[in-house]
């Protein structure tokens, strides 16, 4: 609503005028609209969130760049060594924001004070993680050490791994199989099966292994936009967001630990 009564007097200077000419309230002051196109600067970022992380599609691995992300951007100003404050470089918009820092400001201490869990929460690290767009991209900006989040997040694939291994022994190999077994009929599905089902190693650490070389492989892969074509054949259309999970398809060991 505020974002389009500004737009409306800026296509339309009487507007103001004609609003001022009421005087029940008052004029709309100079510093009231500077005020107003501020709010809607700091508050766009926060519905650009709330779509995506509402979205129809896995939204996981985008809950703690989504959080750093407004983080950076209600953080017009931050403090050096010496207590100095100076203009935030990962802010968009320092230049912008004149009467609404001690807004940003309160922004911020919420953020932090409702959401900053989500960068110890494994389920979200571990969705950031394997989510194509950002992968450790998120990490540096965090505060975080590389090495560190990379290994616990190896930890917790391996843990899951075993686990998977216990609860469903050899999942993986006849998972492998799968395409050409569905073919035959229920009652000849032991047929071949001396040729299509692999033998089990009964080594507690295959599955592990094969999960953390995949995540390596993962992890050393360009990242994606995570976005495709709404219509294939046209090239230059328009464009929706990919589902994780089919993309996890290239990466089915892995990727099946964050469903």
């Amino acid at each position: 609503m505020i974002a389009a009564l500004l737009k409306a007097i800026d296509k339309d200077r009487k507007l103001q005028s004609k609003l001022n000419a009421t005087k029940k309230w008052g004029e709309i002051s100079h510093h009231e609209l500077g005020v107003l196109k501020e709010l809607t600067i700091l508050l766009q970022p926060f519905e650009d969130a709330t779509n995506d992380l509402q979205g129809d599609y896995e939204t996981t691995g985008n809950v703690i760049p989504c959080y750093l992300d407004l983080l950076n951007k209600v953080s017009v100003t931050i403090k050096d060594s010496n207590g100095k404050l100076y203009s935030n470089p990962a802010c968009p918009f320092p230049s912008q924001i004149k009467y609404c820092k001690p807004i940003a400001s309160v922004l911020k201490e919420s953020l932090t004070r409702r959401l900053s869990y989500v960068l110890r929460d494994t389920f979200y690290v571990l969705g950031t993680m394997l989510n194509p767009m950002f992968k450790k991209k998120w990490i540096s900006k965090s505060g975080e050490s590389d090495w560190a989040v990379v290994a616990a997040v190896k930890a917790e694939l391996e843990m899951r791994a075993q686990q998977l291994q216990v609860s469903q022994p050899n999942s993986t190999e006849k998972n492998d199989c799968a395409p050409i077994c569905a073919i035959a009929s229920n009652e000849a599905s032991q047929l071949y099966s001396t040729l299509l089902d692999e033998p089990s190693e009964n080594q507690s650490g295959s599955t592990s292994a094969a999960v953390i070389k995949e995540f390596d492989t993962f992890l050393n892969e360009p990242l994606s936009s995570m976005r495709e074509l709404v219509d294939p054949l046209k090239a230059n259309g328009q464009t929706k967001p990919r589902s994780h999970y089919n993309f996890g398809k290239t990466t089915p060991i892995v990727f099946q630990f964050w469903r």
